[in-house]
């Protein structure tokens, strides 16, 4: 039987990092002399890691432009690793927990520790790979990173407490990239005697990322010069929105450890730690379940699901108030002159992706973000005397039913608004649908105040195209930066009460991602942490 893992205890912790010195201090257990010592080191990921290469477009740009955000000192601390070396075919040779002493930059350049000899004896010959996974949770299945998933215990809070994946000080990290023991070969016998204290096996260095995104926020208005998050829908009349709240919905409940890439992103022929490319596909651990249309199955694989046609959606208690975001990062080579100063640590997320053909990227299993929205406008011009139902249509605020009236039955009315409106009838009967016959109902809140829904589904490589969707385009994948803002409102957003019957465009699991009749408009710039720059427009 072979034996895999030896753990290290209080006391026989057989791991230093190196500082200034050229040696380590290397605890030494009462068996050294019958272990194999190696070093190595492990870095935290800086790099592109990104197709994208542009900034622009409806529903949200994405740019990765090289840049990386540094990030924060608790996102990139190791406090322990889990390194496992494995056979060509990923089978586990041996593995080790090492106790690390944190550092700030996340680079721990050389790193010594014994394995056990009695589990590499049982190898003799062939390749050698190794992985790092750092801050490892309890459920690494090492005898088959392949397929080893992790699976949120619980909802997923906004930022440092979350399970165990973006724990503060403890953020899993886990290789970016495949890699093999210098000179190993399918052929290389090994002679496990000869690498002592003075004569270490070299692991080389392992690049490491995180296994979450994040997500930034930063406050703008439209046009300049308008209040913070406040944008104008009818200049002649004076009518604004204001955002006020955002809350994420489609969070994927579960990830790979290991990144896999595919051709087509399902799970056929995947690249274990396999680099995303303009030709692949990060590939999903429900990978199949989202290669067609969206049913009612897809739920279960999602925390806050959204349709605005289910009242009981769980997302609607979780709204985080744009106010209360505080901790700005910006200061990164991403932000050369500080010019993009602003952006607010709002939250992080699970990788969500998926599969070929590029039609299947839907709203029911996307991740998003949907924004609420205060009505700003003089109640008293439009009717409004007792919070009563207001209505538009086309775009146009008209107020109360009896506006709507007025202006449907006016000299010169538009022909469209008084087939809608003769549709309903002066009288509108119990249960009219307004949204069939082209309004939007706006319902008055506890408070007296008008709010609306705006959804933006996250964009993770733009292909400037608002027409047609690209590989990748929507998706959230890891160690990513997704940096918000809305640059622009063109519209009235979704009705908060959820009935479809007031709204004429009611949201459908099987929408797709891409439409060119969008309401925001999102800049989306991700790093590594890679950062896009998702500038939104509704």
């Amino acid at each position: 039987m072979k034996k895999f893992s030896k753990i290290l205890m209080s006391g026989l912790a057989a791991l230093c990092l190196w500082a200034c010195s050229d040696e380590a201090n290397v605890s030494r257990p009462t068996d050294t002399e019958n272990d194999v010592y190696v070093e190595f080191g492990v870095q935290l990921m800086q790099g592109s890691g990104s197709r994208s290469t542009t900034t622009d477009g409806e529903n949200g740009g994405s740019n990765s432009t090289g840049g990386a955000e540094v990030g924060k000192n608790y996102e990139n601390s190791v406090k322990e690793i889990l390194l496992v070396l494995t056979k060509a075919d990923g089978s586990p040779i041996v593995s080790q927990h090492l106790d690390v002493e944190p550092k700030e930059d996340g680079k721990y350049p050389k790193l010594v520790t014994t394995l056990d000899r009695s589990a590499l004896e049982a190898y003799k010959k062939g390749e050698i790979y190794v992985y790092a996974f750092c801050n490892p949770t309890s459920t690494i299945d090492i005898n088959d990173l392949t397929h080893s998933v992790h699976e949120l215990s619980g909802e997923p809070k906004l930022l440092t407490d979350n399970d165990e994946i973006w724990k503060k000080d403890a953020f899993l990290m886990s290789n970016h990239n495949l890699v093999k023991v210098a000179n190993s070969t399918p052929n290389t016998v090994w002679n496990w005697e000869q690498y002592t204290e003075t004569n270490r096996l070299s692991l080389g260095i392992i690049s490491v990322e995180r296994a979450c995104a994040r997500f930034d926020f930063k406050e703008n208005c439209y046009p300049a010069g308008e209040a913070s998050n406040t944008y104008v829908l009818e200049s002649d009349k004076g009518v604004k929105v204001q955002l006020t709240d955002m809350v994420m919905v489609n969070i994927s409940k579960s990830f790979y450890y290991l990144r896999r890439v595919s051709k087509n992103g399902l799970a056929d022929n995947i690249e274990l730690c396999g680099q995303e490319t303009p030709n692949n596909y990060v590939v999903d651990t429900d990978a199949d379940k989202k290669n067609g249309n969206v049913g009612e199955t897809y739920k279960k694989d999602y925390f806050f699901n959204n349709f605005l046609s289910n009242s009981t959606d769980e997302w609607k208690g979780k709204f985080t108030s744009i106010s209360s975001l505080t901790e700005e990062d910006n200061d990164d080579s991403w932000n050369a002159g500080h010019n993009r100063n602003g952006y607010k640590i709002w939250r992080y997320a699970t990788e969500n992706t998926i599969p070929a053909p590029n039609s299947n990227q839907k709203n029911g299993i996307s991740t998003g973000v949907i924004f609420k929205g205060k009505l700003q406008f003089d109640k008293s011009t439009y009717g409004v005397t007792n919070n009563q139902p207001i209505y538009v249509y086309n775009n146009v605020l008209y107020g109360t039913w009896e506006k709507v009236e007025d202006a449907a039955n006016a000299p010169n009315a538009d022909e469209s608004l008084k087939a809608a409106f003769d549709q309903i009838g002066a009288t509108p009967a119990n249960g009219a649908d307004f949204g069939r016959a082209g309004f939007t109902v706006l319902s008055s809140n506890g408070s007296g105040d008008y709010e609306m829904y705006y959804c933006y589904w996250n964009r993770h490589n733009d292909n400037s195209d608002p027409n047609l969707m690209g590989p990748m385009e929507f998706a959230v994948v890891r160690n990513n930066v997704y940096k918000l803002t809305v640059n622009k409102i063109n519209g009235y957003g979704h009705p908060t009460s959820s009935d479809p019957k007031d709204d004429p465009d009611p949201l459908d699991p099987n929408n797709p991602d891409e439409r060119n009749d969008l309401y925001i408009e999102v800049t989306v710039e991700v790093r590594p942490w890679v950062v896009r720059i998702n500038d939104i427009e509704f």
